[in-house]
């Protein structure tokens, strides 16, 4: 199943000079439980974090660790919601409810909105809704295309029709057209 969140890409990849996100998920998840803590450690301040990165060979700011936290933590959250969002379209989907592609991935995405504005989540809202914006102007373009690619196929039989006049012919291009 191709789903909006397939589609949505919040994990694209960070930019070079973003240390942390750049390292490999289990390093970054080992920042997380630091700072965090775990059930085993204590959590640790930012300020900590920063210089326990810097003990290990990790250059980055107060700033950049906290930014890179929201990060990790709202990607985390995301992937929980897109977990949960698919579970109950397969559950809606094995007692009947939804019987289309377009139906599951409209009761996904509206599960997954629910879930983020549930949680006050309004980035994580806009990236989902700017997906679908961009999902639906992808839909329109392909419908246009084919429009013109159905006005372009009558146009050439109307060029190639050996029986109608030039006049006739351009007359019938324009009401394919929609000039007239």
């Amino acid at each position: 199943m191709r789903t909006i969140f397939e589609r949505m890409k919040p994990f694209k990849k960070p930019y070079a000079h973003a240390v942390l996100k750049n390292l490999p998920e289990a390093k970054q998840q080992e920042i997380i439980d630091y700072a965090n803590g775990t059930e085993t450690s204590q959590p640790h301040k930012m300020i900590e974090t920063v210089e326990w990165l810097k003990a290990a060979g990790i250059e980055t700011s107060y700033t950049g660790l906290v930014n890179f936290r929201q990060w990790f933590m709202r990607c985390q959250q995301m992937l929980a919601d897109e977990a949960n969002s698919l579970q109950t379209v397969q559950l809606c989907k094995e007692r009947g409810w939804i019987k289309t592609r377009e139906e599951e991935e409209e009761a996904a995405l509206i599960i997954f909105n629910r879930l983020t504005l549930d949680r006050e989540d309004i980035r994580g809202w806009v990236l989902v809704q700017g997906v679908s914006l961009r999902r639906d102007r992808q839909e329109l373009e392909e419908r246009k295309f084919k429009l013109m690619q159905k006005r372009e196929d009558k146009t050439k039989e109307v060029v190639q029709d050996v029986k109608m006049t030039p006049e006739e012919k351009e007359e019938r291009i324009r009401q394919i057209m929609g000039l007239e």
